[in-house]
């Protein structure tokens, strides 16, 4: 459990730092799609 939450923040950070570059409707997705992830 731990490693996939590992997982999950590394790629929510690497989301991020995307995001501030170029923001993209498919970036904000995957990002609510984790958020679901992670609340379930």
């Amino acid at each position: 459990m731990k490693l996939n939450y590992l997982f999950i923040y590394l790629f929510i950070h690497l989301l991020i730092s995307k995001v501030k570059e170029d923001p993209s409707p498919l970036l904000h997705y995957m990002m609510s799609v984790i958020k679901k992830t992670i609340e379930n």
